[in-house]
């Protein structure tokens, strides 16, 4: 039997965790890109992201972001960054606990970790 791949983490409101679009690419596997991605839930105030395929816990849709639609940003708005390494971030908004991610490519991603760094301290993954 295989072991699962689970990466989580745990995400307080108003910060990011971050996973690399190669990273998602490769831990994807043969799963349908609309029915994988980042998944996330909220416990005790807290939050979390996993990367898996679409799943319903608790009568809700914890798929909060597939693939395909990353994939869909990237060609669609990014066609230039190519093969370059992309960031895919992802957070809950503090002030109105909406769910928000971006894709970013290492030059932007490195200068917003520089300026986490020295604003709000060490950056998250």
């Amino acid at each position: 039997m295989a072991k699962p791949d689970i990466k989580l983490m745990r995400v307080g409101r108003g910060f990011l965790a971050y996973y690399t679009l190669d990273e998602l690419i490769k831990r994807q596997k043969n799963a349908d890109p609309s029915e994988w991605g980042i998944c996330g839930a909220e416990c005790d105030d807290e939050n979390f992201f996993w990367l898996s395929k679409r799943v319903v816990q608790s009568g809700e849709d914890v798929l909060r972001l597939p693939l395909s639609k990353i994939l869909e940003m990237r060609n669609e708005l990014h066609p230039s960054w190519g093969d370059e390494e992309l960031y895919v971030f992802v957070g809950i908004q503090a002030e109105t606990g909406r769910f928000v991610w971006s894709l970013t490519n290492e030059e932007e991603a490195t200068a917003y970790f520089a300026r986490a760094e020295t604003e709000v301290g060490p950056c998250l993954n």
